[in-house]
């Protein structure tokens, strides 16, 4: 009679020793999970505000490019001198005050230094047409149908983080 009382004695303590292992288990897998949608949201929420402030770079009326005396403005091409200082470009871009952002090309940077401590980073590069105030449509043109461009293709790379 003592022997089978010992052996459920084990046999409870083997169960409960199972059972809180399945519950560690389950603690580390609920927390992984929500680690993952955590950073997941940021990582969403980061390229929406990229993602806007890069369209919102090609397609501004402020500094995109204007074809010589028609008053017409060309997407995806950006007239160099019409780059302003940061706050000018930040309300170009549209990117709210609780992000920090920084765009670079080869003739210039505007923005915040680069993030040194920053967890999350959406970058964006887009290829665009430059130009030093307007362009005639000849040069559009040329640019268009195949033709040798007289308008440089830059590489603008727009990094944004909180």
């Amino acid at each position: 009679m003592n022997k089978k009382g010992q052996i459920i004695s084990l046999d409870f303590l083997i169960s409960i020793g199972l059972i809180v292992i399945a519950l560690g288990l389950l603690v580390q897998f609920v927390e992984g999970n929500s680690y993952e949608k955590k950073q997941e949201n940021i990582f969403r929420e980061l390229k929406s505000v990229g993602s806007a402030a890069s369209e919102n770079l090609v397609s501004s009326n402020s500094i995109n490019c204007e074809i010589a005396q028609q008053n017409y403005k060309i997407a995806n091409c950006i007239n160099l001198q019409n780059i302003g200082t940061d706050s000018e470009v930040e309300n170009v871009l549209g990117i709210p005050e609780e992000y920090e952002w920084r765009l670079t090309w080869s003739g210039g940077t505007r923005g915040s230094s680069n993030p040194l401590n920053a967890e999350n980073i959406y970058s964006e590069k887009r290829k665009v047409l430059t130009a030093s105030g307007s362009v005639s449509k000849s040069v559009l043109m040329q640019c268009i149908y195949g033709g040798t461009c007289a308008l440089p293709q830059t590489e603008m790379t727009l990094k944004v983080w909180k």
